[in-house]
């Protein structure tokens, strides 16, 4: 067991740099795909993102509330023996 602590410490303190660019980056974004860890760990710049503007806001309906229609409702049937 203690021949596995020493290697997996050692795999970690060879890659210390790449796991804390790692942390940084998730901090900053919270989440990477896969072109962005490949980077990271290749010891590359990040790719750039595409930048996403936003979706434009959907009209606000103009019929009054009575006027919307209502949720699709099927009739209640009546248990067998009732």
């Amino acid at each position: 067991m203690d021949t596995c602590y020493s290697r997996a410490r050692e795999i970690i303190m060879d890659h210390r740099e790449k796991m804390e660019r790692l942390v940084e980056v998730l901090l900053d974004q919270e989440t990477l795909d896969q072109d962005e860890v490949a980077a990271i760990m290749a010891g590359e710049a990040l790719p750039e993102k595409p930048k996403v503007t936003g979706a434009p806001s959907p009209k606000p309906p103009t019929e009054p509330l009575d006027k919307r229609p209502g949720p699709v409702t099927r009739p209640v049937r009546e248990a067998p023996g009732s």
